[in-house]
């Protein structure tokens, strides 16, 4: 995307592609030179039109051919796009498809201004990254570049059927980096100029590269304005980048109008092809190793290490000759032994350093040395820390140790603390697992325990209602069995009464078995009673599972007529859409018959205005014959009796007429001679325009051919300079390459030198100072 164009300075060349997908928006910077950019895709498109009641499908291929003319600021465009257009009404069955260009253009790109060609200028801000980084005033000033093509209508164009064969394409491009991720883009463009409906458009871009900077995306306001059609679209995309020659994108995007409504979509790819001429070093071929990423800043850092160690062990030896409170011992073996740890002091600080080299990086570790020099006074100008650590020894001779302690001894430690630390380690993991494990047994065992809670509660519970049951069954029957007692009892004493009465006489056996019967009937009654409200509650409970079985068929009644009434409902909306179809197309035919109604009346209309005028004018001339007829019979009458006048007036006005014919006869011949002689002189004059028109066309046919051949020969002697110029730019491009590279032999040859030089002296400096020291034994050994 626009994200990767180039900020380097002249060139608009850059490592990654620098792709105008998918956006419409172009960016400033061209290609570069010699680079060709392929970049298309494919594209889907719905238009809705709410007042024609159409709906259109577009599918389509999209291809940009970009490519770097001559200059870096220079490029070459071609975008085309071919798609094919399906139009169907709602109303009726009448439906439009045509396949063609929609846009097809040629133009080139020019980049005027770069914000980012002054390098002094745009420097980056090396004190604070989050400044270098941040959005500032200076971001929004823009790179701007102008753009000037042709719109090419080729046939008979559905797309564009008005326009003419070329129309003409001007615009303005900026770009400006508002921070290092994000990128703003504008476009203002004057289209289809010298067609019967220009455009004026402007498009309005903002990308953002993502921490992974192959992911991008972008958003996009597009504005048209026109005659023939005006809308404002938003776009919105992502990208992904492969490699740094392809690239992969997909976009969306939307209007908001309804005349039409637009909805599209856009997936496609950008290559790249580079054709750029490098000179390429290979420094394997000229027998070195290739330099890796890191080397020299490592090896001066250790450089920088190794001389701060080495000053800082000079000031420790200065301080432990001012020293007065040590002995200093002789012998011709701790001689020697003191020369060969100076010697390896002198080569671990002085020599140059190798990062490979494990046995130095061991011995500055270590820092420890046995030095004997004979002491003087510490001055109080050197650093205290340092003589602090200058300690006797037994033997009597002075230590140097380093501020941290020996590497032995803490490897020791190490080697302790490890084995230490595992046993701790391992006792903790023992004790979290033994802990876990028993949280594990104490959650186990709760829930056996709330397990056993759940079922003696549910067995407490069903035991509850079951004793419940069989109690209100023990009640029921208990009841009952009272109530069977009662009855015998109450018949017993009915039969005992009953054989009184039968012993008794009269009126109190009568008396008995009326309260016999009495009795008997009240009995009755209360088992009529008690049955009836038995046979009650079987009726509520009888009603009871009527109403649940009524409600269910009620409920299932209701789910079944409601399916049916969505399957009326839908069955309605169909035969509604299909009545407003029908209106739709019974209007539409109404409206046809209307017109050829309203057409056949104004036809009929003119008709009989025709035949009016014609009855109109028939009836003038019948009135005018009839006017004539009797002008004629009163001019007969005066005939009649004028003829004789008449015959003499006649007579008269045929000799005058014989006179004025004759005289009208000359003129008509002398008329003709004259036409004929101007005919004719006409036709002369005409043949001699379309003479000096041939000598013109001839001279002109002439005249374009001898300036066509001196053109193709001009074009030749370009073409030839052109060769010429590159091939003397190749050569320069050739001798610039070999002067640099003798340059770099001879920079190699200095390096080489130098370090030869450097060498020699580090071997000098050793002799110098081997020579010191064995002069130093010496003049001790005389002492």
């Amino acid at each position: 995307m626009s994200l990767l164009t180039p900020f380097l300075g002249v060139s608009q060349f850059t490592d990654v592609i620098n792709s105008n997908r998918p956006s419409l928006a172009v960016s400033a910077y061209a290609v570069g030179a010699n680079v060709l950019h392929i970049e298309g895709g494919m594209r889907y498109e719905q238009r809705d039109h709410s007042l024609l009641k159409s709906q259109t499908n577009l599918w389509g291929s999209e291809i940009s051919v970009r490519y770097g003319l001559l200059f870096e600021e220079l490029e070459v465009t071609y975008d085309a796009t071919f798609q094919n257009s399906a139009t169907g009404y709602v109303n009726s069955d009448y439906r439009n498809s045509f396949t063609n260009f929609s846009r097809n253009r040629i133009g080139f790109k020019y980049l005027i201004y770069d914000r980012y060609k002054d390098t002094i200028r745009n420097k980056p801000n090396l004190k604070s990254w989050r400044k270098d980084h941040l959005f500032q005033f200076k971001n929004l000033i823009p790179s701007v570049s102008a753009y000037g093509g042709v719109n090419l209508n080729i046939g008979e164009n559905s797309f564009y059927p008005e326009d003419p064969m070329l129309s003409y394409r001007a615009m303005v491009v900026t770009q400006s980096k508002l921070t290092p991720r994000t990128v703003f883009i504008s476009n203002i463009a004057f289209d289809r100029i010298a067609s019967p409906f220009p455009e004026l458009s402007y498009k309005l871009a903002l990308t953002y590269a993502f921490r992974d900077p192959k992911w991008s995306t972008f958003l996009e306001q597009h504005s048209i304005r026109s005659k023939r059609y005006s809308d404002i679209l938003f776009r919105s995309g992502v990208a992904h980048l492969i490699n740094e020659e392809l690239q992969v994108d997909f976009s969306m995007g939307a209007s908001f109008k309804n005349t039409p409504s637009r909805i599209f979509m856009n997936l496609g790819a950008s290559y790249r092809i580079n054709m750029r001429k490098k000179p390429v070093i290979n420094p394997e071929e000229e027998g070195e190793e290739p330099i890796k990423k890191g080397t020299m800043r490592k090896k001066a850092k250790a450089e920088r290490k190794a001389r701060e160690k080495a000053k800082k062990e000079e000031e420790a030896l200065s301080d432990a000759e001012n020293n007065d409170d040590f002995d200093w011992l002789t012998g011709d073996e701790e001689e020697a032994d003191i020369t060969e740890e100076i010697q390896e002091e002198e080569d671990l600080t002085e020599a140059p350093v190798d990062e490979n080299d494990e046995d130095i990086e061991k011995k500055r570790e270590t820092k420890i040395r046995d030095i004997t020099l004979k002491p003087k006074k510490p001055s109080a100008r050197k650093n205290k820390r340092e003589a602090k650590r200058l300690i006797k020894s037994s033997d009597g001779r002075i230590t140097l140790f380093p501020k941290k302690k020996k590497r032995s001894k803490k490897i020791k430690v190490k080697k302790v603390d490890k084995e230490k630390i595992a046993q701790a380690k391992q006792q903790q993991l023992d004790k979290y697992l033994a802990k876990q494990a028993k949280e594990k047994q104490k959650k186990e065992a709760k829930k056996v325990k709330t397990q056993l809670k759940k079922e003696k509660e549910a067995k407490k519970y069903t035991g509850k209602l079951a004793k419940e049951k069989i109690k209100k069954e023990k009640r029921k029957t208990k009841r009952l069995q009272q109530f069977d007692i009662q009855n015998k009892k109450q018949k017993r004493k009915a039969a005992k009464k009953r054989k009184g009465i039968e012993k008794s006489n009269g009126k109190r056996a009568r008396k008995i078995k009326k309260s016999i019967s009495v009795k008997e009937k009240q009995i009755a009654k209360r088992t009529r009673k008690k049955a009836k409200q038995a046979s009650k509650i079987q009726k509520r409970a009888e009603k009871y599972k009527e109403k649940k079985r009524r409600s269910t068929e009620k409920f299932l009644k209701k789910k079944e007529k409601k399916a049916l009434q969505k399957q009326k409902n839908a069955q309605k909306r169909k035969a509604k859409k299909t009545k407003q179809v029908q209106k739709g197309k019974n209007k539409a035919h109404k409206q046809l018959r209307k017109k050829e109604r309203s057409s056949f009346k104004r036809q009929q209309k003119k008709r009989k205005a025709i035949e009016n005028s014609r009855e109109r004018f028939l009836k003038k001339k019948t009135k005018a014959s009839k006017e004539a007829q009797k002008r004629k019979a009163k001019s007969e009458k005066r005939k009649k009796t004028s003829v004789d006048r008449y015959n003499k007036q006649n007579e008269k006005k045929a000799k005058q007429y014989q006179k004025e014919k004759q005289k009208t006869a000359k003129k008509k011949e002398k008329s003709i001679t004259d036409y004929e002689r101007k005919n004719e002189k006409k036709l002369r004059q005409y043949e001699n325009r379309k003479e000096k028109i041939a000598k013109k066309k001839n001279t002109s046919i002439a005249k374009y051919e001898k300036n066509k051949k001196k053109k193709v020969a001009q074009a030749q002697k370009r073409r030839e300079k052109i060769a010429k110029r590159k091939k003397a730019a190749i050569a320069k491009y050739h001798k610039n390459n070999e002067k640099k590279a003798k340059q770099a032999q001879k920079r190699r040859e200095k390096i080489a030198r130098k370090k030869k030089a450097s060498i020699a002296k580090y071997k000098r400096q050793q002799q110098k100072r081997a020579n010191q020291n064995e002069k130093k034994i010496r003049k001790r050994k005389n002492k």
